[in-house]
């Protein structure tokens, strides 16, 4: 502001010595008055003075009061309003289509027919029947991912939950190995002899 008011004066200090050689200066371009120049400068002064600058440049600024240390407290606490009613397990399959509704197709992809169940009130376990691929267990067990999905979860439940992922496919070397166990015991084929 006093910067403004410093130009200003110097403006017509200045304007005002070129009064005092010529009246008028005429350049190629035209006429130029300095008795405009000077009366442009004085309106800006006193506008300056007034102080309606202030109030024309704070009038899109909406200012806010902070309150106590109690109010931000509770404004923090506040829990949103679960999406979903009842257990993890029954809402499962729409959470899950919720993020193929959201673009998150890879997700969706990696958790397209898994089942969830709350293990206890703080733990979610989502198992995998079919087993989980080397691509699905890279890209759950990335930390942005784990925690989009804790966040999506904890949206839809209203609290705030740990993830754990479960096989149940078994091994391919156990199962073929029961299977060798019930054709030698089926066409009677001593095992075990040396």
């Amino acid at each position: 502001q006093k910067l403004i008011i410093l130009q200003t004066g110097l403006i017509k200090l200045c304007n005002s010595k070129t009064n005092a050689n010529s009246a008028k200066t005429i350049e190629t371009n035209g006429l130029i008055d300095n008795s405009d120049l000077e009366r442009r400068v004085t309106k800006i002064e006193n506008f300056l003075r007034a102080g309606n600058f202030a109030k024309a440049s704070n009038s899109g600024v909406k200012y806010s009061i902070k309150g106590t240390e109690k109010e931000s407290k509770e404004e923090s606490k506040v829990i949103p309003k679960p999406k979903y009613k009842g257990k993890t397990q029954d809402y499962w399959p729409k959470l899950v289509e919720d993020f193929k509704q959201e673009g998150k197709m890879f997700m969706y992809i990696n958790l397209a027919g898994t089942t969830a169940r709350e293990i206890n009130d703080m733990t979610l376990e989502i198992d995998f029947p079919s087993g989980m691929s080397k691509v699905a267990k890279d890209f759950l067990s990335r930390p942005d991912t784990k925690q989009n999905l804790k966040e999506t979860v904890h949206l839809a439940c209203g609290k705030e939950m740990q993830i754990k992922f479960v096989e149940e496919k078994q091994d391919d070397s156990e199962s073929n190995f029961n299977e060798f166990e019930k054709f030698i015991g089926d066409n009677d084929i001593p095992f075990n002899i040396i």
